[in-house]
């Protein structure tokens, strides 16, 4: 599968798992004592989805990148792995790695982060 290809696909399990997750849990599973656990539990669930997910449609974005770059590689479970946890992370974190990539392979700096506003004291 062409780098694109991957990217694409990568991308598009992301955003499934990132919409599933936010109907199934985001709706369904709303009142949660501790906000942090929540969050913690989903982003687990993710992880899980996303490797089992690249595993079953053998994704494999470490394979494709080190050939892109003129590394010779096997694919394997631990690039299946390795893309599941990206996958498990959600759309706008692939996205933003997407980039990083192009710019990295570019030559290019990426922008600059936006500052972290400050935390309001009590």
């Amino acid at each position: 599968m062409a780098i694109i290809g991957v990217w694409a696909a990568l991308l598009v399990v992301a955003a499934i798992i990132e919409a599933a997750l936010e109907y199934v849990f985001g709706i369904w599973w709303q009142p949660w004592p501790d906000p942090d656990t929540r969050k913690k539990i989903l982003m687990a669930i993710g992880a899980i989805l996303g490797i089992f997910i690249c595993v079953f449609y053998k994704i494999d974005v470490v394979y494709e990148m080190m050939s892109q770059v003129g590394y010779q590689v096997q694919t394997g479970i631990v690039g299946y792995v390795i893309s599941g946890l990206i996958a498990g992370r959600g759309s706008e974190f692939v996205h933003s790695f997407i980039l990083l990539f192009i710019n990295l392979k570019n030559g290019t700096t990426p922008p600059p982060a936006p500052p972290v506003p400050p935390v309001p004291s009590k």
